[in-house]
């Protein structure tokens, strides 16, 4: 599941706190894609 997913399904305004608390849980591709996109 991506990371913008749970975000929406946890309630989150900004990706960048489900990050904060979630992304040691996302695989590591995923990871290089938010780092592209500036969302770390």
């Amino acid at each position: 599941m991506s990371i913008y997913m749970v975000a929406k399904l946890l309630g989150h305004k900004s990706v960048k706190t489900t990050e904060v608390y979630y992304a040691h849980l996302v695989p590591e591709e995923i990871k290089n894609h938010t780092k592209w996109l500036k969302y770390q």
